[in-house]
């Protein structure tokens, strides 16, 4: 009977960890991994630890999902999730969400001693990081020199699906910069100016809180370096 108890368990266990191996074969041939709210990821990319000229520094430990941003335009998907640690990815994929139409891949991480909560009375520093966003040819942080790359301010209104499907809607205005890191590796610099937004039932902008600069530094990595577990 004990033995006849064990078979039962085990042909269980092997049908349970068998629809496991089939979900997590199928997330991983998906642009965006399977990846929600509440999902736990790491970054799986040892170059990140080698490149010692790298502004930015990714912690390899799994880190949660605690906001997702949607953008499609012409069939071109750009999304972004924001995790626990003050970072996030920005996924990039043409057409139908597989791992194949992927274009990039990116993992952004703040600098929290640029980054800055702004007022309307704030003039001297609105005015700042407006040139910044709006004219500036350059940008640096400590000796690095960053060029810009969008030759015009970028930006719009930004949905942020929180956990309890809650939602964060940003009126973001930003610019890129790049420096070339190696041959084949480059780092970008966003610099974001950003005010939260309420909006009536037809979309239109009626309440303005305060605005807020970021500055997030960011570097391509391989789509199978995320590492992705679902809760």
């Amino acid at each position: 009977m004990f033995d006849k108890l064990k078979a039962i368990f085990k042909i269980k266990k092997e049908e349970k960890e068998g629809v496991v191996h089939e979900e997590t074969v199928h997330h991983t041939r998906l642009a965006t991994k399977g990846l929600k709210v509440g999902s736990l990821v790491a970054i799986d990319y040892p170059m990140l630890a080698i490149e010692d000229d790298l502004a930015i520094k990714v912690v390899d430990k799994a880190n949660k999902v605690t906001g997702i941003s949607r953008n499609e335009e012409r069939g071109n998907y750009i999304n972004r999730y924001y995790l626990e640690n003050d970072t996030f990815i920005q996924l990039e994929f043409f057409g139908e969400d597989k791992a194949e139409a992927v274009s990039s891949v990116m993992i952004f991480d703040y600098d929290p001693e640029l980054c800055e909560d702004l007022t309307d009375t704030n003039e001297d520093r609105l005015s700042y990081w407006r040139q910044v966003i709006e004219e500036d040819s350059e940008f640096k942080i400590g000796e690095r020199v960053y060029n810009r790359v969008s030759p015009h301010v970028l930006g719009g209104l930004e949905v942020v699906e929180l956990i309890n499907d809650e939602l964060n809607t940003l009126e973001n205005n930003f610019a890129v910069f790049e420096r070339n890191v190696t041959k084949t590796m480059i780092e970008t610099v966003i610099v974001n100016v950003e005010q939260e937004v309420t909006l009536n039932d037809d979309g239109e902008v009626i309440e303005q809180g305060d605005i807020s600069v970021s500055v997030a530094i960011g570097v391509g990595i391989p789509h199978d370096s995320l590492d992705v577990s679902r809760m």
